[in-house]
């Protein structure tokens, strides 16, 4: 059991944490507006403790364009701060590079996402740590 501790805001690349600190690690409606992610899970998989559980949401594209060429589909949304759908081959190799075995995804439609289009399609992504 964790103590509940006062919220701070901090850069992930500042590395606060200890490396195997967390047996959990939960990011919502985060990762879908950077470009790239290999940095964010490369953190992850440094503090995150051998078989420790790691969820998080992302958009991604419909399936009719998740094996099309690049790592995303940018979509421009109207208050100005785009989204990246990445693509499904992305986040697995990712996931794989940093020791993450898939326990389970699940696909969303997330209504009224931005006014150019009707929704948004993510996924809930449950990994676990294989690390040593």
């Amino acid at each position: 059991h964790y103590p509940l501790r006062r919220q701070r805001q901090m850069c992930i690349r500042d590395r606060p944490y200890a490396d195997r600190y967390f047996p959990y690690i939960i990011s919502s409606g985060l990762l879908h507006f950077f470009s790239e992610l290999d940095f964010a899970v490369k953190e992850v998989s440094r503090i995150i403790k051998t078989n420790g559980i790691f969820a998080f949401t992302i958009a991604v594209p419909p399936e009719k364009t998740d094996s099309s060429e690049g790592i995303y589909d940018k979509i421009d949304t109207e208050w100005g701060v785009p989204v990246f759908a990445h693509k499904s081959v992305y986040i697995d190799a990712i996931l794989e590079k940093y020791g993450f075995k898939l326990l389970k995804k699940q696909r969303l439609i997330m209504k009224g996402g931005t006014n150019t289009e009707n929704s948004l399609l993510f996924a809930i992504y449950i990994v676990k740590s294989g690390n040593s």
